[in-house]
């Protein structure tokens, strides 16, 4: 038996495939968001201070009801007072009365003067004259014989009529009507010291001093000028004396901007309290 022969034909080897095959993507990294420092707490603005007028502490109150009570007149808005109970004793002032004056007597008519009595008609020895006796055509002349035989009387004189004597004035007085009685003045400084100060154009209290509230209790004007006005504390180096005080006078808040610090930090003068008073927010650098 005899070997098989070898194949005469080549095998030639399977070609490498020419697609390339690419390697598998590595996984994206889904980006991260980076997380922001928490934000400081805001400090809740400093409500500013009521001021101390009659219109914000009284009539601001009344709504509804008119400035003041019935019968009195209220006066400006402005006018200084420092509490409920004060407003309401300082910014109403009782109406003005008029005064009644007496009714006068009535006139006196002038008296009416009787009627005088008519002249004598025709004259005796006036031919022309009316009814004289030689006029022949003279009514009831004897000479004619139509007359009716009998003479003319006079009209008489009228009757006098009473003088109308005037009404006599009323005997019972009318009295006028009496001016109330004012009312107390109240013993405090509002009413006793203040009040007047104000009206002459001065300050409540002398110049350096300053003044208590007006419902303080005094007597007179010697009693009320020691009792209403003391002498301030001197300043503190701290934020309240140096920066907040001033400001909040104003009508301004305790700090324009950041963080407002305790009224009790420490610092040296206005300057130095407008920056270690009122703390400026920072942000984290890089984030």
């Amino acid at each position: 038996m005899w070997p098989t022969p070898a194949p005469t034909t080549p095998v030639w080897p399977t070609p490498a495939p020419t697609t390339p095959v690419w390697p598998t993507p590595a996984p994206t990294v889904a980006p991260t968001t980076p997380k922001w420092p928490t934000p400081a707490p805001t400090t809740a603005p400093t409500p500013e201070p009521v001021p101390q007028t009659c219109w914000h502490h009284y009539f601001s109150t009344r709504k509804g009801l008119g400035r003041c009570p019935g019968g009195m007149v209220a006066l400006p808005g402005g006018t200084a007072c420092s509490s409920y109970d004060e407003c309401e004793d300082v910014c109403c002032d009782p109406a003005p009365t008029t005064p009644v004056w007496p009714t006068p007597a009535p006139t006196t008519a002038p008296p009416v003067w009787p009627t005088p009595a008519p002249t004598t008609r025709g004259h005796a020895n006036d031919p022309h004259a009316e009814g004289h006796a030689n006029d022949p055509h003279a009514e009831g002349h004897a000479n004619d014989p139509h007359a009716g035989g009998h003479a003319e009387w006079p009209t008489p004189a009228p009757t006098t009529a009473p003088p109308v004597w005037p009404t006599p004035a009323p005997t019972t007085p009318v009295w006028p009507t009496p001016a109330p009685t004012p009312e107390p003045v109240p013993e405090n400084c509002w009413h006793r010291f203040f009040k007047d100060r104000l009206k002459q154009g001065l300050d409540r209290c002398d110049a350096g001093q300053q003044a208590y509230p007006g419902g303080v209790a005094c007597t007179n004007e010697a009693d009320c000028a020691e009792a209403c006005c003391f002498d301030p504390k001197p300043l503190q180096n701290k934020c309240w004396d140096l920066l907040y005080k001033d400001r909040l006078a104003n009508g301004q808040a305790r700090c324009p901007t950041g963080i407002t610090m305790p009224g009790g930090t420490v610092c040296g003068s206005k300057e130095e309290c407008e920056t270690v008073c009122c703390v400026i927010e920072t942000t984290v650098s890089g984030w």
